[in-house]
C-alpha cells in the first residue's frame, strides 16, 4: 500500500490557507503583536492572536460554544485539510476516517481559568464548564464531534517531536483495509511566558491507490 499526504490545512496568526500563508512568509510579513492587558507578576507580555477570519469556513456548531481557542483553530485546520483532499464527511463515511491529535500543552487558557479560581478563592470556585476544557484529549473530542469523524480518534502528548510520531502512528493505522483516510492534527495554544503563539497544521494522509492519486 502506498501512502500520500492528500490534503493540508494552517491556522496561524498570519491567518489560514497553507498557500496564503505561506505567500506571505515568502514576501517577509510578519504577524502583528498585541500587549496582552494581563500581567504576570510585574512582566507584560505581547501575544501573536490569531484573527477571528481565519475560522470565517468554519460553520455554527454547539460544541464551539464551550471550546477552547485550540479546539477551534483544530476545526477549522481540519476542516481545511479535508477539503483540500476533496473528502466531504458525512454518515457514510465518518467511521473510515481516522483522527490524530498531537498536543504538547494542551488548553492552556481554560486550564488556567479553572485552576486560577480554586487557587484565588477555593475549591469550592471550581467551575464544572470548565474542567472538561484542561484535559489533554478535549480537544480531539471536539475536533471529531464537529467534522462528523467515528473512527478511531487518538490524543498523542509530547514534546516537539510529537507531530512526527502523530504522522508515523497514522502511517500505521492506514494498514486497517477499513481506513479511508487518518487526519493528522498538530496544536499549540501557549500563554504569554512563550509570547502566545497559537498554531494548528493538519494533513490528511490517504491511500494513492484510492480516491486520491
Amino acid at each position: 500500500m502506498s501512502l500520500a499526504i492528500a490534503g493540508m490545512g494552517w491556522v496561524t496568526p498570519l491567518g489560514n490557507g497553507v498557500d496564503a500563508v505561506w505567500e506571505q512568509l515568502l514576501h517577509g510579513h510578519e504577524a502583528s503583536a498585541e500587549k496582552m492587558s494581563e500581567q504576570f507578576g510585574n512582566r507584560s507580555y505581547s501575544a501573536f492572536r490569531v484573527p477571528e477570519s481565519a475560522l470565517g469556513k468554519l460553520a455554527p456548531h454547539p460544541r464551539l460554544r464551550r471550546a477552547s481557542a485550540i479546539s477551534r483553530f483544530a476545526a477549522a485546520a481540519g476542516l481545511e485539510a479535508l477539503q483540500d483532499a476533496g473528502v466531504t464527511l458525512g454518515s457514510q463515511n465518518g467511521n473510515r476516517i481516522a483522527l490524530v491529535f498531537a498536543i504538547s500543552n494542551g488548553g492552556v487558557i481554560y486550564t488556567k481559568r479553572f485552576y486560577r479560581d480554586i487557587v484565588e478563592t477555593g475549591a469550592q470556585s471550581a467551575r464544572p464548564l470548565l474542567f472538561p476544557e484542561t484535559v489533554f484529549n478535549a480537544p480531539a473530542s471536539h475536533l471529531a464531534a464537529i467534522l462528523g469523524i467515528t473512527g478511531s480518534t487518538y490524543t498523542l502528548v509530547g514534546d516537539s517531536a510529537v507531530g512526527l510520531l502523530a504522522i508515523r502512528m497514522a502511517e500505521d493505522l492506514m494498514t486497517n483495509e477499513e481506513l479511508e483516510y487518518c487526519l493528522v492534527v498538530g496544536g499549540r495554544s501557549r500563554l504569554a511566558a512563550v509570547r502566545c503563539i497559537s498554531a494548528v497544521a493538519t494533513a490528511a494522509l490517504g491511500t494513492s491507490g484510492g480516491a486520491v492519486q
